[in-house]
């Protein structure tokens, strides 16, 4: 039986470390709400800016209610299920996520075996040198820059074969097993260049067009998404994380005016069916704010020959 003296003390270590990764969560936020702030006031970024929720009546946005309540918004939007959307939902469920984060370099400590992935403002206070060119608007107009940064992907079976940020994949199961990953965050899109995703290639053919839907239901999901607002579509936490994915999902499945693309789509139940409609209709990008540290048996290590 465990001494109760340690387990007050395994309950205390856990209260810092849950407390330690809110305030994290909390300053990403607050920095990325005073540079949207910031870059509003001077006219340069109020196609980004529509996070529509205020506190005490002020002029601009609550962003730390937004991302916190937005999961819920979809929801109440989307209403009860039908029999083929309950089907979805459980084979969504089911699924184990992935993230992956990519880098130029052999991150892994030689000695210990763990993997330590820093943000662009902690590599800069550390003097860590780092390919400033990346993600450099990102910064400068979002001011996202105290998140480490990772796709989303489905199944245990590694999807990513390439990334522009390096042929050094570190892939982590997305679950709420661990603080850091609880108090992450997801965009469904590039903020900046939203329909970015959509001229991705995989095997010289867009992720969306190897779903198998017709061409008038693709075109209709890249009308969706350039009427999608940034405000609805950024979540914190990790349970907001995958139910907003989820809800959005299916609010733009319901949308859709072909009754057989629709049908086959709900239908889906392979790890490599929701992961292209996944990855075709959004490109998630998860994102751990300040620090994000595993050890050797919580990340598997890829390396792909360029």
């Amino acid at each position: 039986m465990r001494d109760i003296n340690e387990e007050k003390r395994i309950n205390a270590a856990n209260l810092i470390k849950r407390s330690m990764r809110q305030y994290f969560e909390n300053k990403a936020i607050d920095r990325m709400s005073s540079t949207l702030i910031h870059r509003h006031r001077r006219h340069h970024s109020k196609k980004l800016f529509d996070f529509h929720k205020t506190k005490d009546g002020r002029d601009y946005p609550d962003l730390h209610s937004n991302m916190k309540t937005i999961a819920k918004d979809l929801k109440n939007k989307l209403g009860a299920f039908n029999e083929d959307e309950l089907g979805f939902v459980r084979n969504f469920y089911s699924k184990e996520f992935y993230i992956v984060h990519a880098s130029d370099y052999n991150l892994i400590d030689r000695a210990k075996k763990s993997l330590t992935l820093l943000s662009r403002v902690s590599l800069q206070e550390r003097k860590i040198p780092f390919d400033e060119a990346n993600s450099k608007d990102d910064a400068t107009f979002l001011g996202n820059d105290k998140y480490v940064f990772f796709s989303l992907e489905v199944g245990r079976e590694p999807k990513k074969k390439r990334s522009n940020f390096g042929n050094h994949f570190y892939r982590i199961r997305y679950s709420a097993n661990k603080y850091s990953l609880v108090y992450s965050s997801m965009v469904l899109y590039d903020q900046l260049y939203k329909c970015k995703h959509l001229n991705m290639l995989e095997h010289s053919v867009r992720i969306i067009d190897r779903i198998g839907i017709s061409s008038d239901s693709v075109e209709q999901i890249e009308l969706s998404i350039l009427r999608r607002t940034n405000g609805g579509s950024a979540f914190s936490g990790y349970f907001n994380s995958i139910n907003g994915l989820l809800y959005s999902l299916l609010i733009d499945i319901r949308e859709l005016k072909n009754e057989q693309d629709k049908k086959k789509l709900l239908s889906a139940s392979t790890d490599e069916e929701f992961n292209n409609i996944i990855n075709g209709f959004y490109r998630p990008e998860v994102r751990i704010p300040i620090v994000a540290g595993f050890f050797q048996w919580e990340y598997e290590y890829i390396e792909r020959n360029i």
